[in-house]
């Protein structure tokens, strides 16, 4: 299972400036393997830390992630960019996959593959 696209959550009326969470520069590997969980947390954390608008970018490639949970409130805008592929482990049975909790405003039109 896969999914691309974008999420934008907490919509603000804020200025331009944005900041950019680049998932692979936190550590992922876009090898469609190697858990990339702890490098997805650590970008959506700082994004929705940040005082100014933020991205957490996903670039190309295919990231094997775990069940992870997005917990809000946001103190900005924050984006998700997804460039790339999520994959889900085979095992991930009847729970959910890819949750996000607290976050008020968010949209996320995926497209499942």
């Amino acid at each position: 299972m896969a999914y691309g696209s974008n999420c934008q959550c907490l919509d603000s009326s804020a200025g331009s400036t944005s900041t950019t969470y680049n998932v692979v520069d936190l550590g992922a590997k876009a090898d469609g393997k190697t858990d990339s969980r702890a490098a997805f947390l650590s970008a959506w954390s700082s994004a929705c830390a940040s005082n100014a608008a933020a991205t957490v970018l996903v670039p190309s490639g295919s990231y094997l992630l775990t069940r992870v949970v997005f917990s809000g409130q946001c103190k900005n805008s924050v984006t998700f960019q997804i460039d790339g592929t999520l994959v889900a482990p085979t095992d991930y049975g009847t729970e959910k996959w890819i949750t996000f909790d607290g976050v008020i405003g968010c949209h996320h039109p995926w497209r499942h593959t």
